[in-house]
């Protein structure tokens, strides 16, 4: 088990293609919600994903993990299996 308890505010609503729903402590008050038919491409990212922490949670997307290449990689060459299902992010304004 992992816990992940860094966060980081790289989510950027208003160019991802994820279902809203008007509740919690996101944008507006809006959560974003993922699931198993979230597509590569569907979420967006800004710049501020890239700084920091390799594994992390957005306060504004429910039930979604980020993961950054960079550590996704480290795991598929160490032949770490991971038990999720990443979904290539757009990374905008960079």
């Amino acid at each position: 088990m992992v816990l992940v308890s860094a966060r980081k505010r790289a989510f950027l609503p208003d160019q991802s293609n994820l279902k809203s729903f008007p509740k919690g402590e996101g944008p507006s008050g809006v959560r974003w919600l993922t699931k198993s038919w979230v597509r590569d491409g569907d979420a967006a990212l800004s710049p501020d994903a890239l700084e920091g922490a390799d594994l992390w949670r957005d306060p504004a997307v429910k039930s979604a993990i980020f993961i950054s290449d960079h550590l996704l990689q480290a795991f598929r060459k160490a032949k770490i299996r991971v038990n999720l299902e990443p979904k290539k992010c757009r990374l905008i304004g960079r």
